[in-house]
């Protein structure tokens, strides 16, 4: 990937738990399970699944495909209620 690129691009970080754990644990399980995988997804990880598109490019399969997924999106890292462009407070945010 060019060093001046500026755009967008889609990773999947699967996040995999069983019905049983999800069921029988509280929400934090879930969260936890989560923000693990989002901090382990740094820099190094990026460059490498990069690397590893521009062998073998791909589009980002969207759906659900066994009926037990659930897709999350946006960026977690960036503060999105932050955001104030003078209308003050966002209500609510959603994705593109």
């Amino acid at each position: 990937m060019d060093p001046f690129y500026f755009g967008n691009a889609i990773q999947s970080i699967p996040t995999v738990a069983s019905v049983a754990d999800i069921t029988s644990r509280d929400l934090h399980f879930c969260a936890e399970l989560l923000h693990k995988n989002i901090v382990a997804h740094d820099d190094a990880t990026v460059r490498c699944r990069v690397e590893d598109w521009e062998k073998a490019p791909g589009l980002f399969p969207l759906g659900n495909f066994d009926g037990a997924m659930i897709t999350i999106g946006s960026n977690p890292r960036f503060p999105m209620n932050d955001n104030d462009f003078g209308w003050g407070r966002p209500i609510a945010i959603r994705s593109g």
